[in-house]
C-alpha cells in the first residue's frame, strides 16, 4: 500500500471532504499571501480569462492567520488573478470562494502548499527542485514531531511529488554538489 502522508498526519479526514466543505465568500482583503509560497504567479492571462467567462470554478483553500485574516495554502494564482482583476474594474472578483481548513503544524502547511502547486500546475525545473528539497525537509520534521512516516524519503517523495525517483536523486546530487554560481544559472 502506498504511503498517504494526510493519513499519516491524521488530516485525511479534512482532505476528502473537500468536495462536501463548506465553501465561504472572502474578500481579498482579508487575505493574506503565504510567505512560504515559492511558485511562480506569473503568466496570468489564460487564468483571467478563463476567470472572467467562467468564474473561480476552484476556491482557495486558507487556513486562519490573524483575528481578521486568512492565510492562502492554495490558490496564489487564482488570488493574483482576482486582484489583478479587480484592479481592472471586474468588481464582482472582489469576493472569492475559500475552504477554510483547520489549524495545522507549519510542517503540514508547508507539504499542503508544496502538493496542491505541484499537482496543479506545470513546474519548471527549478521550482520542482525547491518542492523536493522542502519537501524532504518538511517530511523529517514531520517524522520528528511524531508523525508515522514509513518508507524511503525518496519513494515518499516520488509518490507525492509525482516525481520519478531517478529525476528526484539528480536534484539532489546537483543541489548538493553544484557551485552557487551554476545553481543560480540552473534555475
Amino acid at each position: 500500500m502506498a504511503f498517504d502522508l494526510n493519513k499519516a498526519l491524521g488530516y485525511d479526514k479534512v482532505l476528502s471532504n473537500l468536495d462536501n466543505a463548506e465553501i465561504e465568500q472572502i474578500s481579498l482583503n482579508f487575505l493574506v499571501e503565504n510567505e512560504k509560497n515559492f511558485f511562480s504567479v506569473d503568466t496570468l492571462q489564460e487564468l483571467k480569462d478563463s476567470i472572467v467567462l467562467h468564474g473561480i470554478l476552484q476556491p482557495l483553500l486558507v487556513v486562519l492567520h490573524d483575528e481578521y485574516h486568512y492565510r492562502i495554502i492554495a490558490g496564489h494564482r487564482r488570488f493574483a488573478a482576482a486582484k489583478s482583476l479587480v484592479d481592472e474594474g471586474h468588481e464582482e472578483f472582489r469576493v472569492v470562494p475559500c475552504v477554510v481548513l483547520p489549524k495545522m503544524s507549519e510542517a503540514m502547511e508547508w507539504a499542503m502548499l508544496i502538493q496542491t502547486n505541484t499537482a496543479a500546475r506545470t513546474l519548471t525545473y527549478a521550482e520542482k527542485s525547491q518542492a523536493v528539497a522542502r519537501m524532504k525537509k518538511q517530511l523529517i520534521k514531520l517524522k520528528d514531531e511524531g508523525a508515522k512516516i514509513t518508507g524511503s524519503l525518496r519513494d515518499i517523495l516520488s509518490e507525492q511529488l509525482e516525481i520519478s525517483k531517478t529525476e528526484i536523486a539528480r536534484m539532489e546530487v546537483i543541489e548538493k554538489n553544484l557551485i552557487p554560481e551554476a545553481k543560480a544559472l540552473l534555475r
